[in-house]
């Protein structure tokens, strides 16, 4: 009941995070992409820590294959949420929880 909690918690956090950088995109400011690819980051980087250093290596790796001589836009800022997304989502709810029952409840078998 937990974990389901946490879960809901953790994918509203995540979609806010996308949808306010493609909301600051919107505004048509001079350093719009700049501040919602740095707040995307941020943010699903916190939500997703320490499993995010993959993300940042995938994200890394994207920048020099795909904006090489370009800016960033929407379809980037998705494709960095997603990355982190999918990381966060794998390690908070499927490793963890994992781990959690493999540590904690082989101490409750007698012996």
């Amino acid at each position: 009941m937990a974990w389901r909690a946490a879960l809901i918690v953790w994918l509203a956090l995540a979609l806010w995070c996308l949808l306010y950088s493609e909301y600051v995109v919107g505004l048509n400011e001079p350093d719009a992409y700049k501040d919602a690819d740095t707040f995307l980051i941020v943010v699903m980087f916190a939500l997703s820590f320490p499993a995010a250093y993959i993300g940042v290596g995938l994200t890394f790796l994207y920048s020099i294959i795909f904006l090489q001589n370009r800016a960033t836009g929407p379809s980037d800022l998705i494709f960095m949420w997603t990355a982190f997304a999918v990381i966060g989502y794998w390690q908070s709810f499927k490793v963890v929880p994992w781990l959690y029952k493999k540590l904690f409840r082989r101490g409750t078998t007698a012996v």
